[in-house]
């Protein structure tokens, strides 16, 4: 075996022990495709050089062909051309193709230099496919292959280095004991790098949840000025933020960008082992968020997954649907797309153009048409906006979003205002004695009538401000629970441990009320928040 084999099979197997990667086989191939790309670049780079000095880098590659107006020669390549992997494998190989590019020179235009002959006839006979079965052409008496005419099948001119990416087995994620990591940030620093992932096309897709998990699992690099923070031709794992500094970006040794706060580079590497396109370099210090691409691909295929396993099961409930294969589902459920919409909230209005069909998940709906009013209401399995996209029509229904909870919550605190009042201004604080029916007369006074009058007006501000905001907001849903569990609460320690009260109507109303509210909320709780 030659040295230059040996050693670098001697760094792969320091590689291997240092990192060990869980796929091996990938991971060799990510090393190799690594050392050709460089390699390549290199001799690209040194070529003219080469080429003086009678040195042919590259035997099998045209050196170039006669454009249409005879003006000199066109470089066929610009960029490391590499032999198929395959190629050694592959019958077709070791023959050429029986083309001739200099017969047919005069055919080529401006536009296709190089003889594609686009658009013109010709009385040239088509080139047969090589049968590799066909002794005739597998083993020709005579080789017949005119230098520097022919390119070889397996050659593929200008093919790029190839990509790839870690494989990742869903159905294994619920078993492993894998956690994103988190890293301690700031409030502020977590909207900033919020709002930088929410511009870069790789992250508007994720939702609330993942964008979050993302954001938690930046890690935080510094980098002092000349700084190399990646360098062309290198495998990239890594996805940059800037958050202070600035950073030259150089091609081949030429400065094409610069980057400074708030930008982002490296996304290809969070889905590919593709190598760096460009060197970046720090201008100055240089603060960044870095995200490795093993986190990125498990969050947001988890993500994904879990998803698609809700939709698929959500899909089976649907009637018009119930005929579909699992396959024909789960190419639904992936081209699905979630959106919320609050109580009274239009989801399409009549006469509008419609570019969407909608599935109801959870919730109500409620119909109405102009001239007829409310003609129904749908929920959980319906759907509704297929006819504007069958029948190229403008929508036939304003279909609204229903709920009864935030409306039963907008009743209770316009009520509770009502019973605030009469605490302040019902001065022998009748319907409030009718509550502490069983408490001395002396007990129930002014001061104490008002205290709890003020806190049933700030209960109120809340159930209306819950009215509106409840739906996917689990803060303002368990504040609200919470206004029903203080006021029955109230209302039970004073009917048995304080013997305040006795369990007659002036005492039901009120206990019914946040009583049944409480179960009413427990019992809907998924249903407004998931």
């Amino acid at each position: 075996m030659a040295p230059f084999a040996t050693e670098e099979l001697e760094q792969l197997q320091k590689e291997l022990i240092a990192k060990n990667p869980t796929d091996v086989l990938q991971f060799c191939a990510n090393f190799f495709n690594s050392k050709l790309a460089l390699q390549r670049n290199h001799l690209w780079q040194v070529e003219a050089k080469a080429k003086a000095a009678g040195i042919e880098l590259f035997p099998h590659l045209e050196a170039g062909a006669i454009d249409s107006n005879g003006q000199g020669t066109i470089p066929c390549a610009r960029q490391p051309s590499f032999k198929s992997p395959f190629g050694d494998n592959d019958p077709h190989s070791d023959h050429t193709s029986s083309h001739d590019f200099s017969e047919r020179k005069e055919d080529s235009a401006g536009l296709f230099k190089g003889g594609f002959g686009v658009g013109k006839q010709t009385h040239n006979p088509p080139a047969q496919d090589l049968d590799p079965n066909d002794p005739a052409v597998a083993a020709p008496a005579e080789p017949t292959v005119k230098k520097n005419n022919k390119l070889p099948l397996a050659f593929n001119a200008n093919r790029r280095t190839s990509v790839s990416a870690e494989a990742m087995n869903p159905d294994k994620f619920k078993s492993d004991s894998w956690k994103p990591p988190v890293n301690d940030l700031t409030e502020e620093q977590r909207q900033e790098l919020a709002k930088t992932l929410s511009s870069n096309f790789l992250f508007q897709q994720l939702d609330k949840k993942a964008k979050a998990t993302v954001v938690a699992a930046l890690q935080k690099k510094q980098y002092t000025q000349g700084d190399e923070i990646i360098t062309q031709g290198d495998v990239g794992d890594y996805f940059y933020i800037i958050e202070s500094g600035t950073v030259d970006f150089y091609v081949n040794g030429t400065k094409v960008n610069t980057s400074s706060d708030g930008s982002s580079f490296g996304e290809l590497a969070l889905m590919y082992n593709s190598p760096r396109a460009a060197t970046a370099v720090a201008a100055s210090d240089v603060t960044c968020w870095a995200l490795d691409r093993a986190t990125f691909r498990r969050i947001l295929l988890e993500g994904t997954f879990n998803r698609r396993i809700m939709y698929e099961d959500f899909l089976k409930d649907v009637t018009v649907l119930r005929g579909l294969t699992h396959q024909e589902r789960s190419k639904l459920a992936d081209a699905l797309s979630t959106e919320m919409y609050h109580a009274g909230d239009n989801i399409v209005t009549e006469g509008e153009t419609g570019d969407k069909f909608y599935l109801i998940e959870s919730g109500t709906c409620e119909i109405s048409k102009e001239a007829e009013g409310v003609i129904g209401t749908i929920g959980k399995g319906n759907y509704f906006g297929e006819v504007a996209l069958l029948n190229d029509l403008p929508r036939q229904a304003t279909v609204k979003a229903g709920g009864l909870l935030p409306h039963w919550l907008l009743f209770i605190s316009v009520v509770s205002v009502f019973n605030s009042a009469q605490n302040y201004l019902i001065r022998d604080l009748s319907l409030t004695r009718k509550v502490y029916s069983a408490a001395p007369a002396n007990e129930v006074t002014h001061l104490s009538a008002r205290t709890f009058g003020t806190w049933t007006f700030l209960t109120s501000i809340v159930r209306f401000y819950g009215a509106y905001n409840i739906v996917g907001n689990k803060d303002m849903y368990n504040l609200c629970i919470w206004t029903f569990v203080v006021a029955g609460g109230h209302f039970v320690s004073e009917w048995l441990v304080f013997k305040n009260c006795k369990l007659d109507k002036g005492l039901a109303g009120p206990l019914i009320v946040a009583s049944s509210s409480l179960i009413w909320m427990f019992t809907q709780r998924d249903f407004y928040l998931n």
